[in-house]
């Protein structure tokens, strides 16, 4: 593999990562203010849980997007470190 390829997988996959995160943080801002929120999986259009009907899941799902984004901004920051080192080292 070339270096201009390598590089564009690198920055492709830490890109991806680097949006995730935020994303799901903004999601999160999102359901804390409408306080109403979904389970985060594929069919759960119809999986509503309300902050005042349903606390104890509304908060567990709150938690899952505040972790999931959390751990992916960390992720996504640690892969463009190492990217840097081995662009630069």
């Amino acid at each position: 593999m070339t270096l201009i390829i390598q590089f564009l997988v690198i920055a492709s996959c830490v890109l991806a990562v680097l949006v995730g995160g935020p994303g799901c943080i903004w999601i999160l801002r999102r359901d804390l203010r409408r306080g109403e929120t979904t389970w985060p999986r594929k069919y759960s259009a119809d999986l509503h849980y309300n902050r005042y009907k349903s606390p104890f899941l509304f908060w567990v799902c709150i938690v899952v997007y505040a972790v999931t984004g959390l751990m992916m901004f960390i992720v996504g920051c640690w892969f463009l470190i190492d990217a840097i080192r081995k662009i630069l080292g």
